[in-house]
């Protein structure tokens, strides 16, 4: 109800404003917008006009699109870094930061891989396939040393627990690079140096075993045997013996040429 007078009470022209409103479109936007719509009553036929395709006749135009994301951070080097930030999970959890995802292809042959490349000085991979991880060239599968340097010195890898490996174990320089060698053998040495031959303890005293006493080397013949080739005796006995009775029984020995 519109309340008698000369002027339109301003309570009245919201109340009128509202009702036309709630017919013309089934809603109000009157509540708490008088200082959005430029600090008057009238600024709220600006805002409408401009929301709903130029008329208020325009109600049911598709809603703003929401503000655009923040650009990742400037690297040095004027490149885009992104950074993916969560609270770092523990040991062993069911979690992850990031995750490359393959649907299941059928063969745990075929891998899911991520390729670091640098245009024209260098591209390589990390490939993950059979539950193992692989280092590579980024175009083939031809294999990266890991890890072989730190500054220009040689390192070791350290271990309490086990290492396992399908692949090949490489201390040489010669053999395995000319793809001499199969998989899970071990190469030891180098065709420029010699090893031991010396007196007591030097700084090259020999290929080594340690042990508090004995040691032993052995092979397994799959399904047959296991097979002593040397075994040594420490201490006051201070004995080798070669192809002793392990549990299934002695195994001969030949020699080709001279003892002695």
């Amino acid at each position: 109800m519109i309340s008698s007078g000369a002027a339109l009470a301003y309570s009245d022209f919201l109340w009128l404003c509202c009702e036309f409103s709630f017919h013309l479109t089934t809603r109000c936007y009157w509540s708490s917008r008088s200082s959005r719509y430029s600090g008057s009553y009238w600024g709220y036929w600006g805002y409408w006009s401009s929301r709903y395709s130029g008329s208020y006749w325009g109600y049911g135009a598709k809603g703003y699109k929401g503000d655009k994301g923040d650009k990742g951070d400037t690297g040095a080097t004027g490149s885009v870094s992104t950074t993916i930030s969560k609270t770092a999970h523990s040991a062993g959890a069911y979690d992850r930061h990031f995750e490359l995802y393959s649907p299941n292809s059928g063969s745990a042959n075929n891998e899911v891989s991520l390729r670091f490349h640098q245009g024209g000085v260098y591209w390589g991979q990390i490939r993950f396939r059979n539950s193992q991880f692989y280092f590579t060239s980024g175009h083939d599968d031809s294999r990266y040393i890991r890890n072989q340097y730190r500054g220009n010195k040689r390192f070791g890898i350290s271990s309490t627990g086990t290492i396992s490996t399908s692949g090949l174990i490489n201390i040489g320089d010669y053999a395995v690079g000319q793809g001499y060698m199969a998989s899970r053998t071990l190469t030891l040495g180098s065709l420029s140096s010699n090893y031991g031959g010396g007196s007591g303890w030097n700084n090259n005293t020999a290929a080594l075993l340690e042990c508090a006493d004995n040691t032993e080397i052995a092979v397994h013949d799959s399904g047959t045997r296991v097979a002593s080739l040397m075994y040594f005796q420490g201490g006051s006995t201070n004995r080798i013996t070669i192809g002793r009775n392990i549990g299934w029984g002695t195994t001969k020995i030949k020699f080709d040429g001279f003892v002695g």
